[in-house]
């Protein structure tokens, strides 16, 4: 399945056993659809709401259909129940700022497995990284770290050759990641996680991660 065909049969929450295994197997090797399952889920649940269901426009159905980006099923297993639930949860995603250009391809346009700075011999990080029109999204994949200790939290950077720092943003232990920065990885090429003191100085500390490798 490809990942519009996965995100698309989340959103209804309406597969059989084959489907369901194939959509797992899917989530198994994509960090991007793993990363927003969670949202797509959550968005799912809205759906329970009646007040999505009174006077639905006369043209809901041409709308469902393309902006789902045409779910790949013969004709005979999609059903009208299903579409219509699908179209609801699209228009929530466009209300909640989702958008629908992470429904489309998820194809990376660009990968970074990071070096382990620390001696952690089981730590794995790695990266799918896209290029928007605002700046870069990430997916990071992170394991083999604790938790952050308290007090303290992990941080994304992304640093210029001339040594300006940006941040992409914190988490607190490993698991899949989403980070969005304001710029280009072509003009700051340096992926780099940081372990950060919340009562610390603005900027980063010197107890670094992972890094991009040489």
């Amino acid at each position: 399945m490809k990942c519009e065909d996965v995100r698309a049969a989340l959103l209804v929450g309406d597969f059989d056993a084959p489907e369901r295994m194939a959509i797992e197997a899917h989530l198994a090797g994509c960090r991007a659809c793993r990363a927003d399952q969670p949202l797509i889920t959550r968005l799912r649940a809205v759906l329970a709401s009646p007040s999505l269901w009174e006077e639905p426009s006369s043209d809901l159905g041409d709308r469902i259909v393309g902006s789902l980006q045409r779910r790949r099923e013969s004709p005979k297993r999609v059903r009208v129940g299903s579409w219509v639930a699908a179209g609801a949860a699209v228009m929530v995603l466009i209300a909640t700022g989702f958008g629908l250009t992470r429904l489309g391809s998820a194809t990376p346009d660009w990968t970074l497995d990071l070096a382990v700075v620390e001696p952690l011999p089981n730590a794995v990080a790695g990266v799918d990284g896209w290029v928007t029109d605002t700046g870069t999204r990430m997916v990071l994949e992170i394991s083999g770290i604790d938790e952050a200790p308290d007090g303290h939290y992990y941080e994304i950077w992304m640093t210029a050759p001339d040594g300006r720092h940006v941040s992409a943003g914190t988490f607190t232990g490993p698991g899949t990641v989403t980070a969005f920065a304001g710029v280009r990885r072509a003009d700051f090429p340096r992926l780099w996680i940081s372990l950060e003191s919340i009562d610390g100085e603005l900027g980063p500390s010197s107890k670094t991660y992972f890094d991009t490798p040489e």
